[in-house]
C-alpha cells in the first residue's frame, strides 16, 4: 500500500500521462485518514494534512497520474436567475438548517435530503432533481468539525456545529 500525505501537481510537461481514477464519495473526501483502491487495483492509504477534492492528482509515476474522481450523488438544484432576493432567503434558510450547499452560476445545489425537500415545499420553491457531483462550500461547519479552546482558566467553550 502506498501512503499519500498530500495532493501532488501534474508536472509531466509535454509528455502525456495515463490518468488513473480513484472514485470516492463526497463524505470520504471530508476525511483526512482513509484507504482506497484506484481503478487499476493500486492500493492507497491517505494520511492527509488537508482533504482532497474532485480532480486532485494525488500520485504520479513515470507513466500515470492518479486522480480523485468524486462520485455523483442525488442532489437538488434551484435556479435563481430572476429572483436574487428569493435565492438569498433560501440560502440563509439552508444554512440555518446547518446543511451544506454549492454555489452555481445562477443558483444553488444541495444534497437531496428530506429536511431540505420539506423546507423547499414549505417555502414553495421549485427545484430540479439531478445526479451530479456535489462540491459544497467548505466552511468551519463542515462534517466532523468541532473544536474547543481554553482561556488559561478552568472552563472550556465548545464550538461544535
Amino acid at each position: 500500500m502506498i501512503i499519500i500525505q498530500h495532493k501532488t501537481h501534474d508536472s509531466s510537461g509535454s509528455s502525456p500521462l495515463q490518468t488513473v481514477e480513484m472514485q470516492v464519495d463526497r463524505l470520504k473526501l471530508y476525511k483526512r485518514r482513509w484507504r482506497g483502491a484506484a481503478t487499476d487495483g493500486e492500493d492507497f492509504g491517505f494520511e492527509l494534512d488537508k482533504p482532497l477534492t474532485h480532480g486532485d492528482c494525488f500520485y504520479l509515476t513515470e507513466t500515470k497520474c492518479y486522480v480523485i474522481t468524486q462520485q455523483s450523488e442525488p442532489a437538488l438544484e434551484i435556479d435563481f436567475t430572476a429572483q436574487l432576493t428569493e435565492g438569498l432567503h433560501v440560502a440563509w434558510s439552508i444554512g440555518n438548517l446547518h446543511m451544506s450547499m454549492q454555489s452555481l452560476d445562477n443558483g444553488i445545489r444541495v444534497a437531496d435530503d428530506p429536511a431540505v425537500r420539506q423546507l423547499f415545499q414549505h417555502l414553495d420553491i421549485s427545484f430540479k432533481e439531478v445526479k451530479a457531483i456535489f462540491e459544497p462550500i467548505r466552511s468551519s461547519t463542515d462534517i466532523g468539525h468541532a473544536h474547543t479552546h481554553t482561556h488559561g482558566h478552568d472552563h472550556t467553550h465548545d464550538h461544535s456545529h
